[in-house]
């Protein structure tokens, strides 16, 4: 509810309190159409004729650089104005001086457009790589026609890679040529043996050193 009343505080807080009109900050009504009895609603509005006064009070007074603390006093004579002001200037004093140093906001200002030259200057060149996968991509998409060989064509050193893991395989290695099989067994049943070995092996008879 207290927050549906002062609702329009928003909006108007960013209008200057000197102003002819004055703007209703909270909605006195709408408390009191809440209040659930009598002296709620007295207290209500007591509090709305408070709040009109302190509001007149600010209006009224002139749009100065510093507050005139003489205008207060003689306007709010029941608030204690001196203790306000006392409390307010102690405030500032404890507030550090802020000392601008223009060199460094500039050399810190071009140090950001460097960053970010860099940054986009890194973007650039990613997107004009994404550009050239997504074109690769493209001219490589898979159909029930794509074969082996145009994955060894789209990826450049992929068929040697391949070609040297499979001649580093600790079976290949340890295999003999059929030169060095043992003589009892006959031309016809090497031929047959290697056959059947480069047929596993998914390769040519020729490459296990069968010769035909």
């Amino acid at each position: 509810m207290l927050r549906r009343a002062i609702a329009p505080a928003a909006s108007a807080a960013r209008r200057t309190f000197a102003t002819e009109s004055s703007t209703q900050l909270v909605d006195f009504d709408y408390l009191r159409g809440k209040a659930m009895s009598d002296s709620a609603r007295t207290t209500i509005s007591q509090k709305q004729a408070d709040f009109s006064k302190r509001m007149s009070a600010v209006q009224s007074a002139a749009g100065t650089p510093t507050i005139d603390w003489d205008h207060f006093k003689a306007a709010l004579p029941e608030y204690d104005i001196e203790k306000l002001q006392g409390e307010f200037e102690k405030y500032l004093a404890s507030v550090p001086e802020i000392t601008y140093d223009e060199q460094a906001d500039v050399a810190a200002h071009k140090a950001q457009e460097a960053q970010w030259e860099s940054f986009a200057a890194f973007a650039g060149h990613r997107l004009e790589e994404l550009a050239k996968l997504k074109a690769e991509a493209e001219d490589h998409k898979l159909h029930e026609y794509y074969t082996l060989n145009r994955t060894f064509q789209r990826f450049d050193g992929l068929l040697e890679k391949e070609w040297l893991e499979w001649r580093n395989m600790s079976f290949h290695q340890n295999l003999r040529t059929f030169n060095e099989v043992p003589e009892e067994l006959t031309a016809e049943h090497k031929a047959e043996l290697g056959s059947k070995l480069a047929e596993k092996a998914g390769v040519t008879p020729a490459m296990l050193g069968l010769k035909q």
